[in-house]
């Protein structure tokens, strides 16, 4: 199993972070990767809700199913995904200091296959592009709407 952490820090309370952050309904409104969401339960803030996603993934657009696996308000939340033969896990944190919201998450991912395992030096390089265009995205939303 392969892991990867990444964390960012965002000038917004916690309470606004993580709600846009999980409303993801509204992801194809901000986040420039995700071109369309289809809610298939719930609004993606309850363990057990789903949907689908269109992704720009490595210069090309594929559809992506999540389900939610923990979510404690404003605390902690945590995704499950199964994409190109590989089941992805994220898990993420929120954390408030002094209207300063900081969001660390920790990605793990099981290649099936020997041929997956081969590439990841390059999954792990696609994956940090796109946690950082993701935070960037978020960080514009967050102050368009302050």
């Amino acid at each position: 199993m392969e892991t990867l952490t990444h964390s960012k820090s965002f000038r917004a309370p916690v309470g606004r972070v993580f709600a846009m952050f999980t409303g993801v309904a509204q992801a194809p409104t901000w986040m420039q990767a995700i071109k369309k969401i289809e809610v298939l339960r719930g609004t993606g803030s309850a363990v057990g809700d789903r949907w689908r996603e269109l992704r720009r993934v490595g210069g090309r657009e594929q559809w992506m199913e999540f389900v939610v696996t923990e979510c404690t308000p404003d605390k902690s939340w945590a995704i499950e995904s199964e994409a190109g033969g590989t089941l992805w896990t994220t898990h993420f944190t929120f954390a408030e200091s002094l209207g300063v919201t900081e969001i660390a998450a920790s990605m793990q991912w099981q290649p099936k296959g020997i041929v997956l395992r081969l590439f990841n030096g390059m999954i792990r390089r696609k994956i940090t592009e796109g946690m950082e265009m993701d935070c960037e995205d978020l960080r514009k939303a967050l102050e368009e709407k302050l």
